[in-house]
């Protein structure tokens, strides 16, 4: 049966539907799933890193492995409950790591006029 499954994103809703199907079928089968995003940097010389277990913790390898000088991530800025037991990726990497954290507050959603 299948032993790798190649999954190409494209940063829309349909990633979701695509990957419960593609969980269930590599459940099955016990395959491994390769994740493949376009990554669009105007230009800019740019690589992809892939990898899969507790967010901080690869994002602080993968700074280590790649020479990175900075890291810079999205952060909801949610500050309920939630985060205060299990806290935010961006409040934990910034503990795994010596590499600067540059983090952006995602921005609110417009209302409409």
């Amino acid at each position: 049966m299948y032993k790798r499954i190649l999954v190409p994103l494209e940063n829309t809703r349909t990633d979701r539907v695509i990957l419960d199907h593609v969980r269930q079928v590599a459940r099955h089968c016990g395959a491994a799933i390769v994740l493949c995003e376009e990554i669009i940097a105007d230009g800019l010389p740019c690589e992809a890193v892939l990898a899969c277990g507790n967010p901080a913790d690869e994002i602080a390898a993968a700074a280590m492995r790649e020479g990175a000088d900075l890291i810079a991530m999205a952060t909801h800025g949610h500050r309920g409950l939630n985060d205060l037991i299990r806290g935010s990726v961006a409040s934990e990497l910034r503990h795994r790591t010596h590499v600067p954290v540059l983090m952006v507050r995602e921005a609110p959603p417009r209302s409409a006029p």
